[in-house]
């Protein structure tokens, strides 16, 4: 006989079973009917939960869609069953995810807007003219700097195209910055680009799309025309600095704070036996050896080791040897002297020196002729002395000569007298060696000669 607990439990297993149904029970009169309504009350429930499983779906899949669009993972049945997604308010859930992304949009909106602000504000403050270009060469953006190149209102420079404002079509198509750059399909560089007058240092720039295709192009002008001016003043002005260095007597060597050679003119050429191009970059003392006479070992190194603390300038003039590339030496009067920029920083040193070797060689030889001439003042003193000295003893000896009577005694004073007359002929030539007297002259034969 089947019991009502069986019953119950055989319906229990049949709601979690699809197609079961209840069997009919041995005692059909007593629990007949209880059955019968028990498989009714199952068939509504697999209806009604059918029913709930699609709409759990549907809406879990709108559910998904929206956190998706809103960048978020979706939701996983493990995560939110269908009956705790059935008890949540589903309209509410698609009414707050629409509040998120519009507040998500606004405050994307603000952002970008502040974006282009600062893209716009940097676009205007940039020291060169800008342009954006599409492929074509129409100009979609640009800044008030290349207006203010180029001419017109900014307003009826964009949608023209680049050549029409820039080039008027006078310049080839091969000299246009943004055609080399399409051409390259890389970023393109001209430097010193003349147009009408003007010298611009020129960069364009590709802007691509995910393919690596070319879509538009930024283009930046760069105006050097004061700067090419300043640099044709400089080079002007070094070249009458350099025709002024080279018409200088004295030599001229400068260096940089390290003390390499930067520039020689041709007299200090001449004088260290050293070309510019093979000094440049040396150590001043490989080409500058300027030794003292006293210490020929030791290197005047002319950098600002050397300068003195607090001082510009160096002068040694006394006793500097300059020793040539070719061991040639010259006697020296060398000056040295910092070079300092506006702010007073040194950053190099220029020397000057001029070559004293004749002057040297003059002064040694005034020198000898001072010492000739003293030692005449002292010959012809000891002359005129020795001289008075002569004429008393031959005076004597022509007196004794004359009250003598004695043949022997007659020829030993007339050969004394001879010696006198020997002496008198050497104090003569003393004299003048002393005065520059008539010269010593006698008859003496050729033939020798």
């Amino acid at each position: 006989m089947t019991s009502l607990a069986e019953i119950i439990n055989q319906a229990r297993q049949a709601l979690s079973k699809p197609d079961v149904s209840l069997p009919e029970p041995e005692n059909k009169s007593e629990f007949g009917p209880l059955v019968v309504f028990l498989n009714e009350l199952i068939e509504e429930n697999r209806v009604l939960s059918a029913g709930n499983k699609q709409s759990s779906t549907y809406i879990r899949d709108k559910v998904n869609q929206l956190l998706q669009v809103m960048g978020t993972d979706s939701i996983q049945p493990e995560e939110l069953d269908n009956k705790h997604l059935i008890d949540l308010d589903p309209i509410g859930i698609v009414t707050q995810s629409f509040k998120q992304i519009l507040s998500h949009q606004r405050q994307t909106n603000e952002k970008l807007e502040l974006t282009m602000k600062e893209i716009r504000a940097i676009f205007d403050s940039l020291g060169g003219g800008v342009m954006v270009l599409d492929i074509h060469g129409k100009i979609l953006q640009c800044n008030q700097k290349f207006v203010d190149l180029f001419g017109g209102a900014q307003e009826d420079t964009i949608g023209k195209s680049c050549r029409e404002v820039i080039c008027h079509r006078d310049i080839p198509l091969a000299q246009c910055p943004h055609h080399l750059m399409l051409k390259n399909k890389d970023t393109t560089v001209l430097e010193n680009w003349n147009v009408y007058g003007k010298y611009m240092n020129v960069v364009a720039s590709p802007i691509k799309n995910e393919q690596g295709e070319v879509t538009n192009s930024v283009v930046l002008y760069n105006d050097i025309t004061e700067l090419k001016n300043i640099e044709k003043k400089l080079a002007a002005e070094e070249n009458r600095l350099r025709v002024t260095l080279q018409s200088l007597t004295e030599g001229i060597i400068t260096t940089d704070i390290d003390g390499s050679v930067l520039m020689l003119n041709k007299v200090a050429e001449q004088l260290t036996g050293w070309t510019l191009e093979e000094a440049e970059g040396k150590n001043i003392c490989d080409v500058f050896w300027v030794v003292d006479e006293a210490n020929r070992s030791e290197c005047f190194n002319v950098t600002i080791a050397t300068l003195e603390k607090g001082n510009i300038a160096i002068n040694k003039n006394d006793n500097l040897i300059l020793v040539g590339k070719n061991g040639e030496e010259h006697w020296l009067e060398a000056n040295a002297a910092a070079i300092r920029d506006d702010s007073g920083t040194v950053f190099g040193v220029v020397t000057a020196f001029r070559d004293i070797t004749e002057q040297r060689r003059m002064e040694h030889e005034v020198q000898k002729s001072r010492k000739i001439e003293s030692l005449g003042i002292l010959a012809g003193g000891i002359a005129h002395d020795f001289n008075n000295i002569l004429t008393s003893i031959v005076g004597n000896i022509s007196l004794a000569k004359l009250i003598n009577t004695s043949e022997n005694l007659a020829d030993l004073l007339s050969e004394t007298e001879k010696a006198c007359q020997r002496a008198k002929g050497l104090t003569f030539q003393l004299l003048t060696f002393a005065k520059g007297g008539t010269p010593v002259r006698k008859v003496i034969t050729i033939n020798h000669l």
